[in-house]
């Protein structure tokens, strides 16, 4: 009943009703002289019990033994609470991730689809009137712009569960800013900043993941120019201190409260900054801290309070040989071969504009709707490159995979699982299926053309 029952003899057994007659008669076959029972209680709901009990004639259970007693149950209760809240919050944090990876599925396809359109229309000759231009403009800047929230989006779980890894080159740290700083200023945001840029005399070079330093200065960039107002300045340095580099991106805008720079890169925090609201899902700032900090690096935040404006101050350790790496060569500066490519994708908007986006390059296509008819046409018309989407209706990409395989073809295709979904676990389980090359949609052209250039294509 949740009452704690204290019999301190024997004698005390036929006063206690509320402990029932089977209790009392159990207890007087086993002989107890003394006799504790103490309620664990939880939210008002009694979760069992701890029971104490004295066989020896000549001791007894004192009120100090209760309040031992007593004390023990309140401890194990908390201990019982602890443990079934963090099984709720695990549970609930492998519902969020499950929704989270599925979610960035769901939105890569429709992405892909719009991605591929807007690709194969910029190669279209330039005879739309200047309307279409500027509507074309529009599309591909926002599906870059959506591309790299669905990113954010992912990435935020992936380092929350050390799930995230660096692929790191030698990089010149300069000519990666100056890269930001050219793509952000094609940003419908960006019209009407002044955005000055400022190198170090020398190459500063850093060995770091690539996309991974893009990400951090994109999204310094671009929350500078949000809370900038057309007119403003944003001025960004790059600069050695030290055995480091230091890239600095200060804006004269709306500023950061006292109050909200202790939080300000925390994930989801909506500062707002004078009159202006911060806008967006609060992941890009937190995302800067965090790829910083993989690296080895430094981030640090400063403002005088609102209307002063901000710096954000970015260390990353130089290279212990700090040269430059050679850059690769652009898939554009190369003519690429042409491929026989097949395409496993069940998206008709995904398939057709890849379709067609391939062949205006020059490559020769086939399609395939699921993953039997994939196989079919594989062992058919025997492509160079099979391009296969996981998801697929009947067979998923897994099996589609082992059975062109099992064709034993020859040539031996280049297998390139082309999804939507893109955690590492994903990557890891499609090479282990069969696959050559893992791609996450909307896929990178330029990414893309290196692929189907690459000499083990064949």
């Amino acid at each position: 009943e949740g009452k704690s029952q204290f019999l301190p003899d024997p004698a005390g057994l036929a006063e206690v009703v509320a402990i029932g007659e089977k209790h009392r008669e159990l207890l007087h076959r086993l002989g107890f002289t003394s006799y504790i029972c103490v309620p664990m209680r939880s939210r008002d709901q009694v979760r069992g019990v701890i029971s104490m009990a004295i066989t020896d004639s000549g001791r007894h259970f004192t009120e100090a033994d209760l309040e031992l007693a007593e004390m023990l149950a309140e401890r194990a209760t908390m201990v019982v609470e602890n443990a079934q809240l963090y099984r709720d919050a695990r549970d609930e944090l492998q519902r969020r991730e499950t929704f989270i990876a599925q979610l960035g599925h769901e939105l890569r396809n429709p992405l892909s689809a719009i991605a591929n359109a807007v690709t194969v229309l910029d190669t279209e000759p330039a005879r739309a009137d200047e309307r279409i231009l500027k509507l074309r403009g529009i599309l591909k800047r926002q599906t870059s712009q959506l591309s790299r929230l669905v990113n954010d989006l992912l990435d935020i779980s992936r380092i929350t569960r050390g799930k995230i890894s660096l692929n790191r080159i030698p990089l010149d740290l300069g000519e990666l800013v100056r890269r930001c700083v050219q793509t952000v200023q094609e940003t419908d945001g960006a019209e009407g900043r002044n955005l000055e840029v400022q190198f170090a005399s020398a190459n500063l070079v850093i060995d770091a993941d690539e996309a991974r330093v893009e990400q951090i200065f994109w999204n310094l960039l671009t929350n500078a120019i949000k809370f900038t107002e057309p007119g403003g300045n944003i001025d960004v340095a790059v600069a050695r201190k030290d055995a480091a580099a230091l890239v600095s991106v200060t804006d004269d805008g709306a500023g950061i409260s006292p109050e909200a720079l202790p939080d300000i890169f925390k994930p989801f925090q909506q500062a707002t900054r004078g009159s202006v609201e911060a806008g967006g899902m609060g992941l890009g700032l937190a995302l800067v801290e965090q790829l910083t900090h993989l690296h080895g690096g430094t981030v640090a935040v400063f403002s005088n309070g609102p209307g002063t404006g901000s710096r954000f101050e970015v260390t990353l350790p130089l290279a212990q040989s700090n040269t430059a790496a050679d850059e690769p060569e652009s898939a554009h500066e190369n003519s690429v071969a042409k491929r026989r490519v097949l395409i496993v994708d069940d998206n008709p908007d995904a398939l057709d504009s890849l379709k067609m986006l391939l062949e205006f390059v020059g490559h020769e296509i086939d399609v395939a709707s699921n993953g039997h008819s994939g196989v079919e046409r594989a062992k058919a018309w025997r492509p160079e490159v099979a391009l296969i989407d996981i998801g697929l209706p009947d067979i998923d990409g897994y099996e589609v995979v082992a059975r062109m395989r099992a064709l034993n073809l020859k040539p031996r295709p280049l297998l390139v699982a082309l999804t939507g979904y893109g955690q590492p676990e994903d990557r890891q389980r499609a090479l282990a299926a069969g696959f050559d090359v893992h791609l996450t949609k909307p896929v990178d052209i330029d990414e893309l053309n290196r692929i189907l250039s690459w000499k083990g294509a064949h």
